[in-house]
């Protein structure tokens, strides 16, 4: 049985840290993939290892643990793989260090900086909201939504950055 199993999309952006992580430190670990996190993220929170808006999340199996978010579980790893440093100063150097690659996302040859991530998620955020009444409000009616609801919320999600960037009639 491996020690871990990482929740994460196929791309690599934040869950690579976490395999570099354990990686580094000779551990082996499963990843559930994109499949197993769409049937998370979309079933009742109740079915949710811990709960989260995101991956990666990671199940240390040995321990009966489960954490979500990077800076997070890289923390974790950290402390319990001891491969922290000991004196506080360096610890919080460390979780400087990982907070700064959790605020930084390669994207294709650029790189988003902090404030652009918050754009985007907040374009995430009014997605999931404006998905989710959609979804109650269709629900209510006793009907279906006519799509997955992954695929309602990226229709929606589209939708608001196509009328964010439109430029004004001013």
């Amino acid at each position: 049985m491996a020690d871990y199993e990482l929740l994460y999309w196929s791309a690599p952006f934040r869950g690579q840290f976490v395999r570099a992580v354990l990686a580094f430190a000779g551990k082996t670990w499963t990843e559930g993939g994109d499949a197993k996190i769409a049937r998370l993220i979309e079933g009742p929170v109740e079915d949710l290892p811990v709960p989260f808006m995101g991956p990666p999340v990671l199940l240390d199996q040995t321990a009966d643990v489960a954490l979500a978010e990077m800076p997070a579980i890289i923390l974790y790893l950290g402390e319990t793989l001891d491969l922290m440093p000991e004196t506080p100063a360096l610890r919080a150097m460390t979780m400087k260090i990982v907070n700064d690659a959790n605020d930084v996302i390669v994207a294709g040859a650029g790189v988003i900086l902090a404030w652009q991530v918050s754009h985007a998620l907040l374009l995430i955020f009014s997605g999931i909201l404006i998905s989710t009444v959609l979804d109650a409000a269709v629900r209510g009616l006793g009907r279906a939504l006519p799509a997955p609801r992954p695929v309602l919320l990226a229709i929606v999600t589209l939708a608001i950055a196509v009328a964010w960037r439109r430029p004004s009639s001013r």
